[in-house]
């Protein structure tokens, strides 16, 4: 497909501004769409950085969470003794104080199951930034 040179863009757009003369519109009535004020880039700059900040906050807080939903003390017990699975109870004493003291949290995940799933967070972000860059280049 041949380029059109801007000689002949020029006098094609000349002559289309006088057939529309001609017709009774005014030269401000020919021109295009005014610019609007906000431009797309602009617009998905700021939601993509809203995005970010969404993004950080939840890597904070699953770092954080993940503390309070790991049972410590039962999965130092289950260490111990391995008389415990996963998802499991450590093994039952009568002494009630001491299944008290094992009901910090409720999941029984090991260091590297906590691994696991922290890097599966990261992984996901990291696979996002692939597409996320190849969006801002064309757009």
């Amino acid at each position: 497909m041949k380029r059109l040179s801007s000689e002949k863009l020029d006098m094609m757009e000349k002559e289309e501004r006088q057939e529309l003369a001609g017709e009774g519109y005014s030269d401000r009535e020919i021109q295009s769409e005014p610019e609007p004020c906000l431009k797309w880039r602009y617009v998905f700059a700021i939601l993509g950085s809203m995005g970010m900040a969404i993004i950080y906050g939840l890597k904070v807080n699953l770092s954080v969470a993940m503390v309070a939903m790991v049972n410590h003390t039962a999965v130092a017990a289950a260490s111990a003794n391995k008389d415990a699975g996963h998802g499991g109870t450590p093994k039952e004493d009568n002494d009630t104080e001491s299944m008290e003291s094992l009901l910090d949290g409720p999941f029984l995940w090991s260091s590297k199951e906590q691994g696991a799933i922290l890097s599966a967070y990261f992984l996901g972000y990291f696979v996002t930034q692939i597409p996320g860059g190849r969006m801002a280049e064309l757009y």
